[in-house]
């Protein structure tokens, strides 16, 4: 059985079902290309920028493997018979367009391969088929619970991205403003240098060295973060506290952006890869005297979060932190105690870290902010 079929998702639960999907979602891009070969090419270079340029994340609001292939796999609709080179460029030009159009992607638009994996079966089927078909993504004005008795989170989907295998799942329901504005900035940025690669009669190598280049998140981009460190005393402990913390840590980075109403003074960019520090710990000494402000516990993972005025921002003003963090790691210490495995050694550490930069006007604007931890 080289397909696996509809009719063996009846009576599966959620959890396999999703399982189930992998396969078949990926046999299903596979069979809506109009040319492979292409298709392998340009998605394996898409995907060396995504995760050089800090983008490839599907816990914290960024792509992961599954929507970069769909993306691609439209691109290659749209252009049949194009060369991957062109489907590149063209990937880059036709996204920073729909990012920026409701109407083409958006929480009523979503980006879609086909029409077959939302369509309903229980109309023609009957009724054994009713909770898959609740599980299929439908626009915000017919939103529904699922067959799973949870309420969907349509009115959120900022950048939907249709699963082509029935049922029909949002593939980018993790998406938030920030990551949006950061795939906007990148998509700009990808359709400027293979412009520039398009219009040059010379060798193209060196503008695709540059469209893959590693994000200069922490070189030049940033000058102010917050490290969030999520610390445990067990190593089996550990491993579960940042599981859970690390799918959450993008609600904590949508709420330092001010929330849905967008009040605060800061753009914030979480970077989707988190640092380890357990390889660091000597055995009868403890940390290493060269590290400064390590963890406050042996297994520790770190996240980064770079920090930016918005342009708007009101000189001088203070910004608390605390109650965000605060909330945060309540949340967290409840889905941990709720799941029966929470100890009072797991903790949240936050620190606010600048840069030693070269002072400008600008900068020193900027340093009138504080940063209430």
């Amino acid at each position: 059985m080289s397909t696996i079929e509809d009719k063996y998702l009846l009576g599966a639960s959620e959890f396999t079902v999703r399982s189930l999907n992998g396969t078949r979602v990926a046999d299903s891009i596979l069979r809506l290309v109009p040319q492979r070969e292409p298709f392998k090419l340009a998605l394996r270079l898409i995907k060396m920028w995504c995760k050089n340029r800090g983008l490839y994340s599907n816990k914290l609001g960024y792509f992961g493997g599954v929507q970069l292939a769909i993306l691609t796999a439209r691109i290659c609709q749209l252009y049949p018979r194009a060369a991957a080179s062109t489907i590149v460029a063209r990937f880059f030009k036709v996204l920073r367009i729909w990012i920026e159009l409701p109407d083409k992607w958006g929480p009523s638009a979503p980006i879609r391969l086909n029409t077959e994996g939302q369509e309903r079966k229980s109309d023609k089927l009957g009724s054994d088929w009713e909770n898959l078909d609740r599980s299929i993504w439908q626009p915000p004005a017919q939103e529904e619970l699922t067959s799973f008795g949870k309420q969907t989170r349509r009115r959120a989907d900022l950048l939907p991205i249709l699963t082509p295998a029935y049922p029909s799942m949002n593939s980018t329901y993790n998406v938030n403003h920030s990551t949006r504005r950061i795939f906007t900035q990148e998509f700009e940025r990808g359709q400027k240098i293979t412009e520039r690669i398009d219009a040059s009669t010379a060798s193209s190598m060196d503008g695709w060295n540059e469209l893959v280049e590693p994000t200069d998140f922490f070189s030049q981009r940033y000058k102010t973060f917050v490290r969030v460190d999520f610390v445990a005393a067990s190593e089996e402990g550990h491993r579960q506290w940042v599981g859970l913390s690390e799918s959450q840590l993008r609600m904590f980075v949508d709420a330092l952006e001010g929330g849905p109403p967008r009040k605060s003074q800061f753009l914030a960019h979480v970077y989707p890869k988190g640092f380890e520090w357990m390889s660091l710990w000597q055995e009868g000494s403890g940390w290493p005297e060269h590290i400064q402000n390590p963890p406050s516990a042996r297994y520790a993972n770190s996240f980064f979060i770079g920090l930016e005025l918005k342009p708007n921002a009101v000189p001088g003003e203070k910004v608390e932190m605390k109650f965000q963090m605060d909330k945060f790691k309540t949340k967290l210490i409840d889905m941990a105690a709720k799941g029966r495995w929470y100890t009072e050694d797991m903790g949240v550490d936050m620190m606010a870290i600048k840069k030693k930069v070269q002072t400008t006007p600008k900068r020193r604007q900027a340093a009138h902010y504080a940063l209430l931890l």
